[in-house]
């Protein structure tokens, strides 16, 4: 809870997998246009997320961007790299309109190299699946379903953590950098 989002976490396994499946709904006290834009800003990233150490635009794959990055772990684990499609697409509704962002794992990502020098860990599974529609007086509800897979069994009690303190945090922060994204990129979308 702040004064700009309530939201819900929960988590779950990913039957067959080490991934984790993680959905967060709720409502934003923000402007959906800017929202979207500032999500779909890979440039902007690493200002913003602290794990995010690399973030870089790759040649698109027909209509749909995608981007390499590179996230920070926790040691004992390596670093991870993620070579990410991204596409949105907005449904108009009488009852407002719909916002849908989707990213994942490129196929056959594992042809990019890592920069020379680094030892990474890359994430073939990653799904994030965003639907929001706005609900007028500045504001809009959202669902995220988020599949990431560390590729290693994460002990319960670093899920915990993760679910706990890392995602709400994660998101707070994010919703701070948006608002001023918003204000200082979109005008008035």
């Amino acid at each position: 809870e702040s004064e700009l989002c309530s939201t819900q976490v929960w988590r779950r396994p990913r039957s067959g997998t080490t991934a984790t499946e993680y959905r967060l709904a709720g409502r934003i006290r923000l402007n959906l246009p800017g929202f979207e834009k500032f999500s779909l800003d890979g440039d902007y990233l690493p200002e913003w997320e602290e794990n995010t150490l690399v973030s870089r635009r790759l040649p698109k794959i027909g209509e749909t961007d995608v981007w390499y990055q590179i996230a920070k772990y926790p040691w004992p684990l390596q670093n991870r790299d993620y070579v990410v499609m991204k596409r949105s697409k907005v449904f108009p509704s009488p009852t407002g309109d719909v916002h849908v962002f989707a990213a994942r794992s490129a196929p056959n990502s594992l042809e990019l190299q890592p920069p020379s020098g680094q030892a990474m860990f890359r994430v073939q599974l990653y799904q994030c699946r965003h639907a929001a529609r706005e609900i007028g007086d500045g504001s809009f509800e959202f669902c995220t379903v988020l599949v990431d897979d560390p590729g290693v069994p994460l002990p319960t009690f670093i899920q915990n953590l993760i679910v706990s303190k890392v995602v709400p945090s994660t998101f707070a922060n994010s919703l701070k950098h948006a608002k001023k994204y918003i204000e200082d990129k979109c005008g008035d979308l």
